[in-house]
């Protein structure tokens, strides 16, 4: 995820029309290895849990202080909040998702979205920090890198974060659709390979 505050775009609200019986569910474990405060994690939870429930998404969060266990769980996804760039991490980005293998593990770079807020009063550090969390698990969810509109854009302009502070940024019609169809695409190829290795 690249971020900008240059120009200005207003993004309008969407429905998806996606009632209960539609919703999916997620299990998201969350590593504070920035030391995040306890509050301004459970506001960033917050809005990146509303960004995927508006996307047809629920999500059940678990903070993991030491190591979580992970279980062979087509649902569950992982989630670091990172103090530093990892290893060859170059360009401008707020985050980053792993997509090879169980293509389930992303990253919000704290320290890049600290240094964000601290350059415009206007943004916040909580609503950013969702944001961030709700587009790599975008990325996870879509299985690839693209990007595309509302909170799957490359480069968010200040408008973008009002928006975000005033739950307005969401994912794209399409792209909830996408999203619920990878899920039961993880379930089904999860259940043919268990019925393929019962041992496993």
């Amino acid at each position: 995820m690249r971020h900008t505050i240059l120009g200005w775009t207003l993004l309008a609200g969407l429905s998806y029309g996606a009632g209960d019986a539609d919703m999916a569910a997620i299990t998201v474990h969350l590593y504070n290895n920035a030391g995040v405060s306890r509050t301004e994690l459970h506001a960033a939870e917050s809005a990146a849990g509303w960004m995927l429930e508006k996307a047809g998404i629920a999500v059940r969060w678990q903070e993991c202080d030491g190591l979580c266990a992970q279980p062979s769980d087509p649902l569950l996804f992982v989630v670091s909040v990172n103090r530093q760039d990892p290893p060859q991490q170059t360009g401008d980005a707020l985050g980053f998702a792993l997509l090879k293998n169980r293509g389930n593990h992303a990253a919000a770079l704290y320290h890049r979205i600290s240094a964000v807020v601290a350059r415009d009063a206007a943004y916040r550090d909580s609503v950013l920090l969702g944001a961030v969390i709700a587009h790599e698990l975008g990325h996870l969810l879509l299985g690839h890198n693209r990007h595309g509109e509302g909170v799957m854009k490359a480069s968010w302009q200040r408008r973008d974060f009002e928006s975000m502070r005033q739950r307005r940024l969401r994912f794209t019609e399409e792209e909830a659709g996408q999203m619920r169809d990878s899920l039961s695409k993880r379930i089904r190829d999860w259940s043919v390979r268990g019925a393929a290795d019962p041992q496993e």
